[in-house]
C-alpha cells in the first residue's frame, strides 16, 4: 500500500500533532473486497477527523469516533468490472490501496489440516501433484491473506500485521491447500476473483476459538474458564519470580541455533540417568545416519524427559519441538518425544540438537536407560555431546521458593487475537476444518462446536452466516471388531449432528480421503472442491450435486432395519476400494472386506443382546435394508463406524455417504 501525504504550509503544524489515517492491515494492496451493497473499510485517525473512501464510483464518508476509530460501508454492488482498482482513503493525509479486486471473500478457519500448505513443509508431505497446482495458479485472480498468529487474553481491535499474497512460484506453495483449492473451484465456476482469509492454527481446540461470553454462558465451560483465570494468575507469579532472579527468556542474550551448532566447543556426555545442569541454557547434540528408505519415515526421541526445563528440539537446524521460556507451562515433568520426519539429505546425515533452559534450581534431565531415536521397530542408539550457552547468576540469599502452578488452558485466546480483529470484514461465509484436537470430547464436541459457530456469527452480527465444515477423514487403525467404538467415529457423528441441527451449516464428507498413519492427508484438492460444491449449491444457488447420502431415519421391519436417507437419488454401491493409503512412501494397505457377501460394505447391526455384527446390506429403491441371519430383533445400525473405514454407499454425485449410527446421541 502506497501512502501519500498532502502537506500544505498552513497545515504543517497541525499534521505534526495529529494521527495519520491508518487502515487495518487486512485493508491493503492486492486484496479482494466482497462485492456487496455495504462492504466495510475501516481504520484509525485523529478523533473527529473527516474520512472519505472512494473506489471507482462508490464513495462513503464518516467522522472518526472519540477513540480515533472509523468505519465506512461502500456500495460495491454496481461497480462495473472486477478490477484491479485503486481505492483512495482521505483524511488529513491520503492513502492509496492498489490492485484491489472485487469478488467473493471467504474465511478459512480451523487447525492443522486447514493450515496445511500446498507445498512441502517440515514434518508434513506436500499435497499430491503440488508442483502442477503451483504452475496452474499463476495469473489466477485468487488472493490469500494469512492472519498472523496472536494469542491474546482479551479481544483485539485489529490485526498487528499481515498482507495479501498473489499466486506465484514463491507464494502458492505456502497457501492453505484446502482454502486455495476451494477458491480455485469457486473462481472457475463463478468467474469472479476469490479472496481467502487463512485463520488457522495447528493443534487447536474448539475452545481456543470460542469467545469468553459464550463459554461463560454454560456452567461446565464457565467452571473451566474461571479455573483458567486462576491458573493464569498463578503462572504470572512464576513469571515475576523468574524476572526477579534474572532467569526469564532472554532473546537478546541467547545465541542463535546456527551459531551454537557451528561452535567447536562441545564435550562428549552420556545422556543417561538423572542429570542436573546448573541454572542456565545448555545444549546437547548427536549426529546419526539414516538410510534412504527411512528418511521420510516418522521418527521420535525415546527415553527422555525433562523436569522444570524449557526445550527447543531441532533436526539439521529445523525446529521439531519448541516450548521455550516464553511458554511458562514447561514447568513440570514432560517427555521429549514429538514425532518428526527427517526428510531427504544427500549424505543421509542428521544432527539432532536439544536446547534446554532451566530457570529453577531443581531442573533435571531424566533418561533412566539412555536416549534413542526410533521409527517403528527401527531404533538408533545415540552418542551425545554438550556445551553450555548461558549460566544464570546465583540466586540471591533469602530468595523465596519459586511459585508453582498448574499449566493453564488457553481457551478464548486465539479467538481474541486472530478472529476478533476480523469482526468488521465483509465476507461471503466461513469454511472450517478442525476437530482432531478435540478427540477427547467426541460426544460433547457437537455442543461446543455449535456454541462456537453461534459465537462467530454473533461477532459478525450475521446469524445466518454460511458455515461449511469438514468431517474428519479416515485416520488410525482399520476396525476388525464391529463392537469397537473409537473416539474418531464418535466425533464424526458429532459433526454430522451439527450439520443436521444448526441452520446454515453443511458438511463435506472426507471419509475416503484419509491416510491411516498421517493425520495430515495429502488429498487436499478434493477437500477444497467438496467444500466449494457445497458453497456453489447452498450459497450461490447452482444446481449441482454436493452431498453423498445422509442418514435421515431408521425403521424396523421383519427382522431387518430399513434406513432412509436425504440425498438418496441414484443410491448405489460403488466398487469397494482394494487398497488404502498409509502414508507417503509406504506401500498401500490391502482392504479386507468385513461383509464379503453383501453388496454394501461397512454396515454393522446390533441385536437385542447388545452385540454388534458385520451386516448384510442392500439397496432397495432409495433406502437400504440391513440384516444379519443371527440377529432376529435388531436394535440399531452403524455405517462406516471406525477410525479408517471402507464403506461403499454413494449416490448420483459419486460422493461418499456420511458415517452414521441410528443410536440416540450420547449428548
Amino acid at each position: 500500500m502506497n501512502k501519500t501525504r498532502i502537506v500544505l504550509p498552513a497545515l504543517t503544524a497541525a499534521l505534526a500533532l495529529s494521527a495519520e489515517v491508518k487502515l487495518s492491515p487486512i485493508i491493503s494492496d492486492h486484496m479482494v473486497l466482497q462485492r456487496s451493497s455495504a462492504t466495510a473499510v475501516w481504520g484509525t485517525a485523529s478523533p473527529g477527523e473527516k474520512i472519505l473512501v472512494q473506489l471507482e464510483n462508490a464513495k462513503a464518508g464518516t467522522v472518526t469516533a472519540s477513540d480515533g476509530s472509523w468505519i465506512v460501508h461502500l456500495d460495491l454492488a454496481a461497480v462495473p468490472g472486477n478490477g484491479p482498482f485503486s481505492m483512495t482513503v482521505q483524511g488529513k493525509n491520503t492513502l492509496q490501496v492498489r490492485d484491489v479486486l472485487l469478488g467473493e471473500v471467504w474465511l478459512a478457519g480451523g487447525q492443522s489440516n486447514m493450515e496445511k500448505i500446498i507445498g512441502p513443509r517440515p514434518n508434513q508431505f506436500p499435497c499430491i501433484n503440488w508442483e502442477e497446482a503451483v504452475r496452474q495458479s499463476i495469473g489466477k485472480p485468487i488472493r490469500v491473506f494469512r492472519v498472523p498468529y496472536n494469542s491474546s487474553p482479551s479481544p483485539r481491535k485489529d490485526l498487528r500485521s499481515g498482507s495479501w499474497k498473489k499466486p506465484s512460484q514463491v507464494n502458492t506453495p505456502k497457501f492453505t491447500a484446502a482454502g486455495y483449492f476451494f477458491a480455485e473451484r469457486l473462481n472457475r465456476e463463478l468467474h469472479v476473483p476469490i479472496g481467502i482469509i487463512d485463520n488457522s492454527v495447528g493443534g487447536t481446540s474448539v475452545f481456543q476459538w470460542t469467545g469468553r461470553d459464550a463459554l461463560l454462558a454454560r456452567p461446565d465451560t464457565a467452571r473451566q474458564l474461571n479455573k483458567q483465570d486462576s491458573d493464569l494468575a498463578a503462572q504470572q507469579k512464576f513469571v515475576d519470580w523468574c524476572r526477579s532472579v534474572k532467569a526469564l527468556y532472554q532473546p537478546y542474550r541467547l545465541q542463535s541455533p546456527k551459531t551454537v551448532l557451528a561452535s567447536g566447543e562441545w564435550t562428549p556426555i552420556e545422556l543417561k540417568g538423572t542429570l542436573r545442569p546448573a541454572r542456565g541454557v545448555h545444549w546437547f547434540r548427536t549426529t546419526v545416519s539414516i538410510p534412504p528408505e527411512l528418511q521420510n519415515a516418522s521418527f521420535a526421541l525415546r527415553g527422555l524427559k525433562v523436569r522444570n526445563m524449557y526445550r527447543k528440539v531441532l533436526c539439521n537446524g529445523r525446529d521439531i519441538e519448541y516450548v521455550d521460556g516464553r511458554h511458562h507451562t514447561a514447568i513440570s515433568e514432560q517427555a521429549v518425544s514429538r514425532p518428526f520426519i527427517p526428510g531427504r539429505t544427500a549424505d543421509g546425515r542428521y544432527t539432532i540438537a536439544l536446547r534446554l533452559t532451566g530457570p529453577t534450581p531443581d531442573g533435571a534431565i531424566l533418561a533412566p536407560d539412555g536416549v534413542t531415536l526410533r521409527s517403528g521397530k527401527h531404533e538408533i542408539p545415540l552418542k551425545w555431546e554438550t556445551r553450555t550457552e548461558l549460566v544464570y547468576p546465583p540466586l540471591p540469599a533469602g530468595t523465596a521458593p519459586y511459585p508453582t502452578f498448574e499449566p493453564p488452558t488457553n481457551w478464548t485466546l486465539l479467538r481474541n487475537g486472530m478472529f476478533s480483529p476480523l469482526r468488521n470484514m465483509t465476507i461471503a461465509g466461513i469454511i472450517w476444518y478442525q476437530g482432531e484436537q478435540d478427540f477427547g470430547i467426541p460426544d460433547a464436541y457437537r455442543r461446543h462446536f455449535s456454541c462456537m459457530i453461534a459465537d462467530w456469527r454473533n461477532e459478525f452480527k450475521r446469524p445466518d452466516l454460511p458455515f461449511y465444515f469438514c468431517q474428519l477423514p479416515g485416520f488410525g487403525p482399520v476396525p476388525r471388531d464391529p463392537n469397537a467404538n473409537p473416539a474418531w467415529a464418535r466425533l464424526r457423528n458429532s459433526q454430522l449432528l451439527t450439520s443436521k441441527t444448526v441452520p446454515g451449516t453443511a458438511m463435506a464428507v472426507l471419509i475416503d480421503l484419509g491416510e491411516t498413519s498421517d493425520i495430515h492427508p495429502r488429498r487436499k484438492r478434493e477437500v477444497g472442491e467438496r467444500l466449494a460444491a457445497i458453497a456453489l449449491a447452498r450459497h450461490y444457488g447452482r444446481k449441482i450435486p454436493f452431498s453423498g447420502p445422509v442418514f435421515r431415519k431408521a425403521e424396523t421391519e421383519n427382522g431387518k432395519i430399513r434406513i432412509q436417507f436425504d440425498f438418496a437419488r441414484g443410491l448405489r454401491a460403488a466398487e469397494v476400494a482394494k487398497t488404502y493409503e498409509i502414508r507417503e512412501g509406504k506401500t498401500p494397505g490391502i482392504v479386507k472386506r468385513m461383509s464379503p457377501g453383501s453388496p454394501l460394505e461397512g454396515f454393522a447391526i446390533r441385536g437385542a443382546d447388545g452385540k454388534w455384527r458385520w451386516a448384510q446390506a442392500e439397496i432397495d429403491g432409495e433406502t437400504v435394508l440391513v440384516s444379519h441371519p443371527d440377529v432376529k430383533n435388531p436394535t440399531a445400525v452403524r455405517y462406516n463406524w471406525g477410525s479408517t473405514v471402507f464403506g461403499n454407499l454413494t449416490n448420483e454425485s459419486a460422493l461418499p455417504a456420511s458415517p452414521f449410527t441410528t443410536e440416540s446421541p450420547a449428548e
